[in-house]
């Protein structure tokens, strides 16, 4: 079966991206597309650039009071295929398609709560040949059914949690590791890890690991890689192979906030070797992470279930005390840690994050859709 994959120029430096190509359903073919796989953008400066960009057009919207919505054209007439699979855009096409969201306002340019785009999205999937619209999480799913209150819309709903492949389970190690993985050190919750790294690493309790753009940590903020590299093991970001084969089978555990993700593909990373993970409230966090798998620090929520205020959050006062507890029940309690590391292989197993239940569900849509 082939399938045209569409997803407009986004940056397409996303675990996804790698997991779709390179491991499709059984008899799916994925064709239409040139995206590069298996790795991430190793220069930060490149997505902040697209960021702006970004920022201003939605800037440009707002003050030119005009309404949008992430839609494109494609031409497919041509292409072997009688399926699109779309990620995060709206296919301006005939053909019959399935649309894949990561969060509810993924297909909004600008506010989600505006009127005339939930018509103009509404308009689009309501149509005969948009087949069904998946969403990585029950948040998502929740918030755009709600913005949408179609019943149309809501029948054509499917929650399917993206999946990964499973690695080694990691044993326990006897000087624990802790570790923190991203790109962007700060907007992912660099600056509440430090201090807590610090305490643990100076009062012999574990070892610490961040895998981040040093550079562009040196180029925000030289003070502070200079106080914490003589505690912290600092590493360059790598190559996603590399991560599963020199960093994760090393942590004893994750400590990752994550406060402007809307999914998080760190925790299924971290679960496929069986590795707790302590973080904080945010977008659907607790549904990736329970307590049988780890901790979820309490946070302040919006109406969407996203962090209230990241400004209020990076002062990090009223979480510390949490994320201490947190973090040494896990790495003192080696019966709970072994019991937590089961719980989140399970998941990458059989469970919510595996990559063969998501494609024999993802396969089913495929030919229901073509029904």
């Amino acid at each position: 079966m082939n399938v045209y994959f569409h997803a407009n120029g986004a940056l397409i430096d996303s675990p996804h991206f790698h997991y779709t190509f390179d491991y499709p359903p059984k008899g799916v073919k994925y064709i239409g597309t040139t995206l590069q796989t298996g790795d991430v953008i190793l220069d930060m400066g490149i997505q902040r650039l697209f960021k702006s960009f970004v920022s201003l057009g939605k800037v440009f919207l707002n003050l030119t009071n005009r309404s949008m919505v992430n839609a494109s054209p494609l031409n497919v007439r041509s292409a072997p295929c009688k399926l699109v699979h779309s990620f995060n855009t709206i296919p301006i096409t005939d053909k019959p398609y399935i649309i894949e969201l990561e969060a509810f306002h993924a297909l909004f340019v600008g506010g989600a709560k505006d009127s005339r785009a939930i018509k103009k999205i509404t308009n689009h999937l309501t149509k005969r040949n948009c087949k069904a619209i998946l969403f990585w999480t029950q948040n998502a799913y929740d918030n755009f059914n709600k913005l949408m209150c179609s019943p149309v819309i809501k029948k054509k709903s499917v929650v399917l949690y993206p999946g990964v492949p499973l690695y080694n389970q990691n044993k326990s190690h006897n000087v624990p590791t802790i570790g923190f993985i991203a790109r962007d050190f700060i907007n992912k919750g660099g600056a509440l890890v430090l201090p807590t790294m610090k305490d643990f690493v100076t009062s012999k309790r574990a070892k610490a690991i961040i895998v981040t753009d040093i550079k562009l940590l040196k180029k925000d903020n030289k003070k502070i890689y200079d106080e914490y590299k003589q505690y912290i093991d600092f590493k360059q970001l790598m190559p996603r192979n590399k991560l599963h084969s020199e960093i994760f089978p090393k942590l004893d555990v994750l400590f990752y906030p994550g406060y402007s993700d809307t999914f998080g593909y760190i925790f299924p990373e971290a679960m496929s070797h069986g590795i707790p993970i302590v973080t904080i409230n945010g977008c659907a966090r607790k549904e990736l992470v329970t307590e049988k798998g780890g901790c979820v620090v309490n946070a302040a929520l919006n109406e969407w279930g996203f962090l209230e205020d990241i400004g209020e959050i990076n002062k990090f006062a009223d979480l510390q005390m949490g994320i201490n507890m947190c973090l040494t029940n896990i790495l003192t309690d080696k019966k709970l840690r072994k019991a937590m590391s089961d719980y989140n292989y399970g998941a990458v197993k059989s469970g919510i994050f595996s990559l063969y239940n998501r494609n024999e569900i993802l396969k089913q849509i495929y030919m229901k859709a073509l029904k």
